[in-house]
């Protein structure tokens, strides 16, 4: 997926007539308002306008990786990376899925913004949820929670991470065996967006 600016052709038109006021037949010339500024509203800079935009949005690279299917958690000491080998969106050539579901970072990527979210849907009631994300093995994101329902979510928001070409991103869970991470359309997912 790239998005594209649907460009306009401006081009500057070709005065034909000068404003004029007709008062019993006669035609009297108009004066014209007199402007100031220094970005006057011309074909070029429009045209140029969009170009930027347009560059702009090619430099945007991110990507939505989620479960292709429910994930069952095998056991409960365990911390396990979600396979999450669907891909919802994407961004640029800058990122990637592994055969793993874990993010992939390419090259010339120093900074990424990483957001996600988990979705216990048959939790067991009373138990912890451990909820991580990693770079490599370095923990950047966690959360504990104990479910008060057998329904919980468990998300944060966004986290600025230092990469370098070849880190992997992952999404990890800890439950009660048997617990179910649901997938949905993207219930359980990880996004991932350039920033430098």
């Amino acid at each position: 997926m790239k998005g594209e600016i649907k460009m306009v052709e401006w081009e500057d038109g070709q005065l034909e007539q000068g404003a004029y006021v007709e008062i019993n037949g006669v035609q009297y010339p108009v004066v014209m308002p007199q402007y100031s500024g220094n970005t006057p509203v011309t074909a070029e800079n429009l045209n140029k306008m969009q170009s930027d935009l347009q560059e702009q949005i090619d430099d945007k690279n991110y990507i939505v990786a989620c479960l292709n299917s429910d994930y069952t958690i095998q056991a409960t000491s365990e911390l396990e990376v979600l396979p999450l080998t669907k891909q919802n969106l994407k961004v640029g050539n800058k990122l990637s899925i592994n055969s793993s579901g874990k993010i992939v970072i390419g090259a010339g990527v120093n900074h990424v913004k990483v957001s996600g979210q988990w979705y216990f849907y048959t939790g067991t009631i009373n138990a912890s949820k451990n909820a991580i994300s990693r770079v490599n093995n370095i923990v950047f994101a966690v959360d504990n929670q104990y479910c008060n329902a057998q329904y919980q979510h468990i998300g944060y928001s966004e986290t600025i991470v230092s990469v370098t070409e070849g880190d992997t991103i992952d999404l990890e869970a800890q439950g009660t065996t048997n617990d179910l991470v649901k997938a949905y359309d993207s219930g359980t997912y990880l996004c991932v967006e350039v920033i430098d």
